[in-house]
């Protein structure tokens, strides 16, 4: 199968000699498997008279970037036998089994030059994707790191590894963990790694984790710098000797200084190693199944572990791999494992360590007081760079100063409404170019963090709102309702249609924005980026007189558990922030305010209230951990929520109480 060093090789071929050429003809072979997703003659059709403005590889994955914009662009996977071929450098035209043929015609001189792509086993894939960048969108966004482009730092390297109980060979060509390594190319690399294959990847020491990150970097550089000439490889890798593996698997083949190599199946493939070089450790080894002791694997034991699997050649072929895939019996029970250790720990807590607390981008939105102005605090005594968005000017330059006193780097303030669009839009500018690093992804900067604070809340009951009230009698029961008194001159038919669009806006529509404007900063270059949400204890337990309120943060709590799964193959983490009544001023502005009657008292308690100080805190710290939702304080939120689901009407009942209904 090609690997990282022969698609790279591909793509250069093409851009060499194609680049900035029209499509001038396309023939398809009609093939309904190698064309995935689209019907051959439409895929001819697609891309006719497109002009072919760059190249691009991702893994075993490589794009012709077809005029600029969305494309069409084509996207292509060699499978395991898949090839290009160019007429001018064959005998033979068309060439066998071709599944394309493109005409490329230069504009300047209206030379043509006609490639090919061919594919005996039918295994390759040839998919048309509108998107600016393919990189983007399926497949190639369920892809892991590329060693080459996109190797992760070595601290994030080694949580990738160690978090995993597998043998090494078959982590390496996992293409969900290593896009674009192969079978050659991972034998090479735990060769000059000296780590036996069937190592398990949580038993690695520190040493063998530098080793093995060091020698994916150059033996997969070295590959694609040398354009995956064998000749020009160095003369003590394995990859030179490793075919030369004699009759029945025996020892037959060795290395120019005698080192005799075996050859066993892991990982689902032919395996070389050097046993005097890559020894296996004796080890206690805890997998997501059971506890074992690790042994020699031998191809006896290997049998045996591959019974109940399967090949399933669409999965495969998704994951740029012919990898075994697990029967869906080990499936399900593997995902009720990970199930149940989610249960238990829902913490990542290494993201401290990935990003340095003084090195953390943070945009805060909402936080010229209250809990954003504390979370700003508590950032800047971090030394981390700030954001900081509110609409209060003088109090948000008041914080500026307090933040760059405490210790913050780089605060820049962002005046605005989150109700306007444009306003939100200039903090996103803001936001990328302040944080612009030529690391990038693309070069447009990137943020850590972003904590979505802003907020308005309800403080009446409903019908009151609404310019009534009810009729109780002398033991307290409510008999009927009636319009207030007030009602000609406090109260109109439009004041709730404007508190229910205000608050809406503020709670669900605006946190909903910027999470459009900033998904992509986030997806930046940044190696755990969160996106945080305060919202409320009302967004999971209703209450009187909240009616408003709990129904926006309700919404909030609906979008954003649906948008965490969407990005989580972007390594974005959303998290809700969950607190029960902090020390704000935040009801001298509730939207119902002077609604309903200008004597009517303002129901709630004052009991117990959370202070700001202490919210923020829990924020930063669920941050830290990347905790998917934090309930303030911990004891009362858990309570209740199983309350509200074993003992509804109790709840109903302490709510009534607590709020004076």
């Amino acid at each position: 199968m090609p690997e990282i060093a022969e698609v790279e090789r591909a793509r250069l071929r093409i851009h060499r000699q194609c680049i900035n050429h029209k499509i001038t003809h396309v023939e398809v072979a009609d093939d309904t498997i190698v064309y995935k997703d689209i019907k051959p003659d439409e895929f001819a059709k697609s891309v006719l008279n497109k002009t072919l403005v760059d190249t691009k590889r991702y893994g075993k994955y490589f794009i012709l970037m077809l005029d600029d914009g969305e494309g069409p662009h084509i996207v292509a996977h060699f499978g395991m036998t898949g090839a290009i071929r160019f007429k001018h450098e064959e005998s033979e035209w068309p060439p066998r089994f071709y599944k394309l043929l493109i005409t490329f015609t230069d504009p300047k001189t209206n030379e043509n030059v006609h490639f090919g792509f061919r594919d005996p086993r039918r295994l390759a894939r040839l998919r048309l994707v509108k998107a600016m960048d393919p990189l983007q969108l399926p497949p190639l966004n369920k892809l892991g790191f590329d060693p080459v482009l996109s190797l992760p730092k070595f601290e994030h390297f080694r949580q990738l590894v160690v978090k995993r109980a597998v043998p090494l060979k078959a982590l390496l060509l996992d293409q969900a963990f290593s896009a674009g390594v192969g079978n050659w190319v991972a034998d090479e690399v735990l060769y000059q790694s000296r780590i036996h294959p069937a190592q398990y990847s949580n038993t690695l020491t520190d040493d063998e984790l530098q080793r093995l990150y060091a020698n994916l970097r150059y033996v997969c550089e070295t590959a694609v710098r040398l354009e995956a000439n064998e000749e020009k490889f160095p003369k003590d890798w394995l990859m030179k000797h490793r075919w030369h593996k004699g009759k029945k698997n025996q020892l037959e083949g060795c290395l120019p200084n005698g080192t005799i190599l075996q050859f066993e199946t892991i990982g689902g493939r032919t395996t070389a190693f050097a046993p005097a070089l890559q020894k296996l450790r004796v080890t206690e080894t805890t997998t997501t199944t059971t506890s074992t002791t690790t042994t020699v694997t031998t191809k006896k034991t290997v049998k045996k572990r591959k019974k109940g699997l399967v090949k399933n050649e669409s999965e495969a072929e998704d994951a740029g791999s012919d990898k075994e895939i697990p029967v869906k019996k080990t499936a399900i029970k593997k995902a009720i494992k990970r199930v149940k250790k989610e249960a238990m720990i829902k913490t990542e807590p290494n993201r401290k360590r990935n990003i340095q607390p003084n090195q953390e981008r943070v945009v805060i939105v909402g936080c010229s007081s209250g809990i954003g102005r504390e979370c700003a605090l508590q950032y800047a005594k971090r030394g981390a760079k700030l954001v900081l968005f509110a609409r209060r000017k003088e109090l948000l330059e008041s914080l500026k100063k307090e933040c760059l006193n405490l210790g913050s780097s780089n605060v820049e303030i962002v005046v605005g409404d989150v109700t306007l669009q444009t306003d939100l839009t200039r903090l996103a500018t803001v936001s990328r170019e302040t944080f612009h690093s030529n690391n990038s992804v693309e070069q447009t900067g990137g943020v850590d963090t972003v904590i979505y604070c802003a907020g308005m809340i309800s403080v009446r009951p409903f019908l009151e709102a609404c310019g009534h009230k009810l009729i109780t009698d002398n033991k307290g029961n409510a008999t009927t309702i009636e319009k207030h008194k007030d009602d000609d001159t406090s109260f109109t038919n439009n004041d709730m249609s404007i508190a229910l669009q205000k608050i809406t806006t503020v709670n669900y529509f605006a946190a909903i924005e910027v999470a459009r404007l900033f998904i992509p900063l986030l997806k930046g270059d940044s190696v755990a980026p969160n996106f945080l949400i305060v919202s409320s204890m009302a967004g999971k337990v209703g209450a009187p007189t909240r009616a408003l309120y709990a129904g926006s943060k309700h919404a909030l709590h609906g979008f954003f558990d649906s948008l965490r799964i969407e990005v989580a193959p972007l390594n974005i983490h959303i998290g809700l922030i969950c607190p029960a009544t902090v020390e704000t001023d935040l009801r001298l502005s509730a939207v119902d305010m002077n609604m309903g009657g200008s004597g009517s008292e303002i129901a709630g308690s004052n009991k117990n209230k959370l202070r700001p100080e202490q919210v923020a805190k829990c924020i930063i710290k669920a941050s830290d951990l990347r905790e998917r939702e934090v309930y303030i304080p911990a004891l009362f939120g858990y309570s209740a929520l199983w309350a509200k689901l074993l003992a509804s009407r109790l709840v109903d009942y302490f709510a009534m109480k607590k709020y004076k209904v």
